[in-house]
């Protein structure tokens, strides 16, 4: 049970460095003009910290579940009110903006940034 516990927290710390190096990494890519880079950043760290929710309320999910259905499986199951879940998805509209042919603005893309630092950080509290 200890060598259990110990690689859990080995594996928690080297996650929440790899989350505040990617909103690091994300804040430098809009600091360079780079904003769907950033943007794309910031998502891959808001995902991976929705799946850490789910994982601590013992929330199940496929691997394959995208952002949106993991918000939802987040809401259904208390865990984030609805209108938390409107937030997140707001977010992920943003991403999805940086991620394909659409037109996404530097405003758009710092929120994205901010709030993402913000759920990490909310988080990472639990």
């Amino acid at each position: 049970m200890r060598v259990w516990q110990a690689t859990f927290s080995q594996r928690e710390t080297v996650e929440k460095k790899q989350h505040h190096t990617g909103i690091e990494q994300a804040e430098q890519l809009l600091l360079s003009g780079r904003e769907r880079a950033a943007g794309n950043i910031a998502g891959v760290t808001l995902e991976m910290h929705l799946k850490k929710l789910c994982d601590m309320n013992h929330v199940p999910y496929h691997d394959k579940d995208g952002m949106q259905a993991l918000i939802r499986l987040l809401r259904d199951a208390e865990v984030i009110t609805p209108s938390e879940a409107r937030r997140l998805t707001r977010l992920v509209s943003i991403r999805n903006k940086c991620a394909h042919a659409s037109s996404v603005s530097k405003d758009e893309v710092e929120l994205l940034i901010r709030e993402v630092k913000k759920f990490v950080a909310w988080v990472d509290r639990q």
